[in-house]
């Protein structure tokens, strides 16, 4: 299951990279920064859909600790798709190049969809908390 989930996440990585590389010299970075990014919402999403019901849970939905969430899992991100000796990058690509046609596009609706459902299911949550105060 874990590597699922990390191949999901290294085929994230590759998608934004790609789309980035295509207009700046940056990319491998901003993908980084956009998959922490991710990381740190759907915990936030998780942390602020748990407030509603334990007070809690309100605690942690502080400025603080929301920009600690967002350092560490930038942190996280950055080790994980940068900062190794290996070529990571080369290593996603290969096994992009290697997927099967269909394969590839079931993927890329994955990404799309969890990119939306992200977005949205944070924001909409963040604005049911903020509209009860």
């Amino acid at each position: 299951m874990f590597k699922v989930i990390k191949t999901f996440f290294d085929f994230l990585f590759y998608g934004i990279y790609t789309e980035y590389a295509k207009e700046e010299k940056g990319a491998a970075s901003s993908a980084s920064a956009i998959v922490g990014g991710l990381w740190t919402m759907n915990l936030l999403f998780v942390i602020m859909l748990a407030s509603t019901y334990s007070s809690w849970f309100n605690l942690l939905v502080s400025k603080v600790i929301v920009v600690g969430l967002l350092i560490i899992f930038q942190i996280i991100s950055y080790f994980v798709y940068l900062y190794r000796k290996d070529h990571y990058i080369d290593q996603i690509r290969e096994s992009w190049v290697n997927k099967t046609d269909p394969a590839k596009v079931w993927i890329r609706v994955l990404i799309v969809g969890y990119i939306s459902i992200s977005v949205l299911a944070f924001f909409g949550v963040a604005i049911y908390i903020g509209s009860q105060k």
